[in-house]
């Protein structure tokens, strides 16, 4: 048995796992890489202008482009807000603003004793 108690299959089921998800990446990059070109390949054979291709591998290329810069954009604001977090742990507790002074408690509306008048 191993030291942390998990079995053979447990190693081998986390060993594929962790190889599954890159390796599928890979294979599903070089597949739309391969198929961009085809399709490019296909315009320009059929049209006997590679200035049809052109644009379309641009276009691609401006989609990949618009994606990956926004992702980008996201992971620096979200690292923007991981880092003011890690500023605010850093610091620690704050202390609690005292709580402001409240008003004299208000007029019941009913004189004192001395004033009234007895019916």
């Amino acid at each position: 048995m191993n030291k942390d108690n998990t079995s053979g299959v447990e190693t081998l089921k986390s060993f594929i796992g962790e190889l599954a998800r890159p390796f599928a990446i890979y294979v599903t990059s070089a597949a739309a890489a391969a198929a961009t070109v085809k399709i490019a390949w296909t315009i320009a054979n059929k049209t006997d202008d590679f200035s049809a291709a052109a644009i379309f591998i641009t276009a691609i290329f401006g989609g990949l482009a618009g994606l990956y810069g926004f992702k980008a954009w996201e992971n620096r604001g979200n690292a923007k807000a991981d880092s003011a977090v890690g500023v605010a742990v850093a610091n620690g507790p704050q202390q609690a603003a005292a709580p402001p002074k409240s008003d004299p408690p208000a007029d019941d509306g009913e004189l004192p004793l001395s004033e009234r008048i007895d019916p």
